[in-house]
């Protein structure tokens, strides 16, 4: 969004009353709770898109003397959110994604705790599992069977372990910038560590999962990793200088070559 906002101010510096870029200008302030600039945009555009929707989600942080809310609570955005889910316009793609994101980024961590916590419970009514504790490290959190994926909620969320396994996201992307020390992402469909942030990581658990390089770890301070059957080439175990434990399936691997290349774990 910050690369794009860019963009649409270039444009819009070259060509003002280009509405496409108008447009997007004002899409790209509102995903960003800039609610009141939002709205001045939006009120001037002059192209063919339907903005009402957003502009009067805009209204709900104007007071009725005109002054616009200098704070919004994490409650007001959840209720903005759950609003948006009943518009049909192809034009909520990925907004409500960012909507999330923006307001995490501003909470302080019991409130980022509460908005995530309610945020992926409307999307997941049944059993619901939001285990959070405070460890040694940090925030230790688990969502372990949940179907609410892709649990944006939780993105920049200073967490220390992440328990994923058993449920339905498809990759990383959320986690990126994130410095986690345990992740847990058995038995889910993810495919690929791209994005995962390794500079703190010391647990590691892919079981069940389809990953089959373990390339992206290999400058990774990694003390325990637990393996699915997947993976093409091993050689990288032996740039992992601080293993200790190695979990891998029962009759996948060759166990003599695994020790060839990590004889001390």
């Amino acid at each position: 969004y910050i690369s794009s906002l860019k963009v649409v101010r270039n444009i819009l510096a070259l060509d003002p009353h280009f509405e496409e870029a108008n447009y997007y200008h004002g899409k790209l302030r509102f995903g960003s709770l800039h609610f009141e600039e939002a709205y001045q945009i939006l009120s001037s555009y002059k192209g063919d898109r339907d903005v009402s929707w957003m502009q009067e989600s805009c209204l709900r942080f104007r007071g009725d003397s005109g002054q616009w809310q200098a704070e919004i609570t994490w409650r007001e955005i959840l209720q903005l959110k759950q609003d948006l889910s009943k518009v049909s316009s192809k034009e909520l793609q990925g907004l409500r994604r960012h909507i999330s994101i923006s307001l995490a980024k501003n909470l302080p961590m019991n409130e980022h705790i509460e908005f995530a916590r309610a945020s992926m419970e409307s999307r997941n009514p049944g059993d619901f599992t939001f285990d959070i504790q405070q460890k040694k490290h940090g925030y230790s959190l688990s969502l372990k069977g949940n179907k609410a994926a892709p649990f944006d909620e939780i993105h920049n969320m200073k967490l220390a372990e992440l328990d994923l396994s058993y449920t339905d996201i498809k990759d990383l992307y959320l986690l990126r910038g994130m410095s986690l020390r345990n992740l847990n992402i058995a038995h889910t469909p993810i495919n690929s560590l791209k994005f995962l942030n390794t500079t703190d990581l010391v647990d590691l658990n892919i079981k069940g999962t389809k990953i089959h390089s373990l390339e992206s770890i290999d400058a990774c301070p990694l003390e325990r990793l637990t393996l699915n059957s997947d993976i093409k080439k091993l050689k990288v175990l032996n740039s992992l200088k601080h293993l200790k434990a190695l979990v891998i399936p029962r009759g996948v691997y060759d166990l003599q070559a695994i020790k060839s290349l990590i004889p001390k774990v």
